[in-house]
């Protein structure tokens, strides 16, 4: 082997000792890369579910307002039949005071009119009746659609954070793998220069 040939046999040696050097530091750095963006992707998730346990918690206050916002209103107009009732009773009885004050019977007309104040009373008091069932159903049902809408926030919320958990993991292993082949390439490259340097 000449010196000539030694000299570019040392420097083409020296030189993929080098190259492997740059391609492990940035195999290296990608690889570190790769891990911080997991972690970030993690906290991202984290954060994410974090979310959406409070839009639930949020549904579940708003779905329990709603219910007791239903049931008060329903006591209310309850409370409304029981006063409409109360009046019908009272006029019915001033009513039939002031026929009897003034000398009518009881029977044919006058009883017609009773009863007929009887009847709109009684109407009026199941109308309330009936608002305030409707009412109590209608807060339920509302309070029902807002708790589904919170556990759907969550679940999605869910869903978000693992598809950023798996993306972030399959780059990271994907990162890692070109990595190692990069280094593996490396390698051979200089095992091979070096073995035919040794034979030039």
């Amino acid at each position: 082997m000449t010196a000539v040939a030694a000299i570019t046999t040392g420097l083409s040696l020296w030189a993929n000792y080098e190259n492997k050097k740059s391609v492990d530091r940035y195999a290296d750095e990608a690889n570190d890369f790769a891990e911080m963006s997991g972690e970030y992707a993690r906290e991202s998730a984290e954060m994410d579910i974090l979310g959406g346990q409070m839009a639930m918690q949020s549904a579940q206050t708003d779905a329990t307002f709603h219910t007791i916002n239903s049931e008060i209103q329903a006591m209310e107009a309850m409370i409304e039949s029981g006063q409409v009732l109360k009046e019908g009773e009272r006029f019915r009885k001033k009513q039939k005071l002031l026929f009897l004050k003034n000398g009518v019977d009881l029977t044919g007309s006058p009883l017609l009119v009773l009863e007929e104040t009887r009847v709109e009373t009684q109407k009026q008091v199941e109308a309330l009746e009936q608002r305030a069932k409707n009412i109590k159903r209608l807060g339920i049902a509302q309070a029902g659609a807002i708790r589904s809408e919170g556990r759907a926030r969550l679940f999605q919320a869910e869903q978000i954070a693992g598809a950023r958990i798996f993306e972030a993991d399959t780059e990271r292993k994907r990162v890692r793998y070109q990595g190692r082949a990069a280094k593996s390439q490396a390698r051979t490259q200089m095992f091979n220069t070096n073995i035919s340097g040794l034979f030039a």
